[in-house]
């Protein structure tokens, strides 16, 4: 019996070390030097501290770890993009759908064309990547009262009002007012699934001993 909870005991740290512990990926493409904010909501409301870094390396990319992507309901960025202030959040529906599970994928991004100002756009993540829609870059896309014809899975929303210090916290996305006029396509982020540090790859094979060593144990009990 104590070997049979040993390896109950040790599958569980696994799936701990595989769920919680790993972190997915998000690789956001931006200005080279400037800042990137990233902002995720959990399904229960709360929001976790933010995030902000630098793009050190002026490759133009900045990347961050998302664990516990079960939890996640939307996740904001904030970013510059060809000198344009670009804000989005990707919506993920609660009904059994996860970050993971849509994990990996890319998302466009947009900016206001000319004076047009701070774009703020939305996307139905799920709905977006099920129908496949695609956009290329550099594309004109033309938006009337926040909707697009290529696709009711994004809309968009004037953000010139938004602070300097992005803070999703306080935004009221329903309360900002649609955008009208032209943006194009800039380049895009990617959302990639787990992958582990190599701390995290030692606590694994650990866990993988622990598992080992409980299979084991109760093959030579029976």
């Amino acid at each position: 019996m104590k070997h049979v909870v040993r390896l109950a005991l040790a599958a569980s740290i696994l799936l701990v070390a595989s769920s919680d512990i790993l972190a997915g990926l998000v690789k956001v493409s931006c200005d080279p030097g400037t800042h990137v904010y990233l902002s995720v909501k959990r399904q229960d409301g709360t929001v976790d501290p933010a995030k902000f870094q630098q793009d050190v390396n002026n490759d133009g990319i900045v990347e961050f770890g998302v664990k516990n992507q079960d939890t996640v309901k939307d996740l904001g960025i904030c970013k510059d993009s060809d000198g344009r202030r670009i804000w989005y959040v990707i919506n993920i529906n609660v009904g059994g759908t996860t970050l993971a599970s849509l994990e990996p994928f890319d998302v466009p991004s947009f900016g206001a064309v000319g004076a047009s100002g701070v774009l703020f756009a939305q996307f139905d993540i799920e709905n977006f990547l099920n129908e496949g829609t695609s956009f290329t870059l550099g594309q004109l896309v033309s938006v009337t009262a926040g909707a697009i014809a290529e696709t009711s899975t994004i809309t968009f929303k004037d953000g010139t009002g938004l602070p300097d210090e992005p803070d999703f916290s306080v935004v009221d996305v329903d309360a900002l007012p649609d955008f009208s006029g032209t943006v194009d396509v800039l380049p895009g982020d990617t959302f990639a699934l787990p992958v582990p540090t190599l701390s995290e790859w030692g606590l694994i094979a650990m866990v993988a001993v622990l598992l080992g060593a409980g299979v084991f144990l109760v093959i030579r009990r029976v």
